[in-house]
């Protein structure tokens, strides 16, 4: 079989401003294809900048960006390494994409600087990032890392890493997303403690402050943070037992107070959010689709039906809405597919090696 690298490289050298077809492999098992989905757009905007990750042998996944004028590109980890991406920001002119990668039984947080590696200090074997924010002059990437006792969420501060705190016998803490909200610096999370279950929270400048759930509840999940009007929205989701299994039940926080996104007996997740254009806009999945919500009405994204999507960054550029995510295709049998909609419309996919994920995207202001 053609190394993955090299077909990389053949993808690269024709994929200068338009999204093509490649069909290298034969048989259907192209190591890396793209296509376009609606034949009105001849070029994306060379301003946008997608993260994610692929599989390019079903064994190691690897973090890539993509962009129109640039293509997709691998970012740099050693060779037996396998990693993904988690948030993306535009910081001071340059792109900054936090990850990690994991060798030889470790797991090594980082962050890429316009496609440069920097590994993230830690004393610790496992370690993760979760996000990215400029504040204050000072770059904040949020995550966590494995200790003889579990996980524990932290957040690096110009690359000094500070834990954060959380109630004595918790086994497991994380962070999800960070906003500079009002002069105060929120971090989104939660932490599992054995025999009560799992608990939503945000820091406030360093302060562990706990989400209400709903009565039955047994767990919940903090997922993402933004300012929207002065408010505090938190996306999430909480999990009801049932008869013979549980649901997860998406919603957010605003100031506080738990809001539901659906009443149904269906499964649902969120991701994201972003106040844009005045509405509420929240990223996510519900049963077998990718889906989002505008102002608390859901909208699912194509395809419809057992494709097993999932929204996971959203972003607003000259007006449009970009969303990106993933979906599997033959109906959800086949490979997991990297994309974007754009307001709404499946514009661009990407099937990279076995299986690719979509986790962020930005609009580049400098160039």
């Amino acid at each position: 079989m053609v190394r993955y690298a090299e077909l990389m490289k053949e993808f690269n050298m024709k994929n200068r401003g338009h999204v093509i077809i490649t069909g290298i492999m034969a048989m259907c098992m192209c190591v890396l294809t793209a296509c376009r989905y609606n034949e009105g757009i001849t070029n994306y905007d060379e301003r946008i900048y997608i993260a994610g990750n692929f599989n390019p042998d079903m064994s190691r996944r690897k973090p890539y960006y993509w962009t129109s004028q640039m293509g997709f590109n691998v970012f740099p980890v050693p060779d037996a390494a396998f990693g993904t991406t988690t948030g993306a920001a535009e910081i001071g002119g340059s792109v900054y994409i936090t990850g990690h990668f994991g060798l030889s039984g470790t797991s090594i947080a980082c962050y890429w600087k316009d496609g440069i590696r920097i590994d993230l200090p830690s004393d610790a074997a496992q370690n993760g990032t979760t996000g990215i924010a400029e504040i204050n002059g000072s770059i904040y990437i949020t995550g966590y890392y494995n200790n003889s006792s579990g996980s524990i969420a932290c957040y690096w501060k110009d690359g000094i890493r500070i834990d954060l705190p959380v109630p004595y016998y918790t086994l497991r803490s994380t962070t999800t997303g960070i906003a500079d909200i009002n002069g105060s610096i929120y971090i989104t999370g939660h932490y599992y403690q054995i025999m009560t279950g799992i608990f939503a929270c945000y820091w406030k400048d360093g302060i562990r402050i706990d989400l209400p759930s709903f009565e039955g509840a047994i767990d919940a999940y903090a997922t993402g943070i933004a300012d929207i009007d002065g408010s505090v929205y938190i996306t999430g989701h909480y999990i009801f037992p049932t008869v013979f299994s549980t649901i997860e039940k998406p919603c957010y926080w605003k100031d506080g107070i738990i809001i539901n996104l659906s009443v149904s007996g269906v499964s649902g997740t969120t991701t994201g959010i972003a106040g844009i254009g005045g509405s509420v806009y929240i990223t996510g999945s519900y049963g077998a689709n990718a889906c989002y919500w505008k102002d608390g009405i859901r909208n699912d994204l194509p395809p419809d039906g057992g494709a097993y999507g999932r929204a996971t960054g959203i972003a607003e550029i000259d007006g449009s809405i970009y969303i990106t995510g993933y979906y599997n295709d033959l109906n959800g049998l086949g490979n997991r597919i990297s994309c974007f909609w754009k307001d709404g419309l499946l514009t661009w996919g990407l099937q990279a090696g076995t299986s690719s994920e979509a986790s962020a995207i930005i609009m580049r202001t400098h160039l």
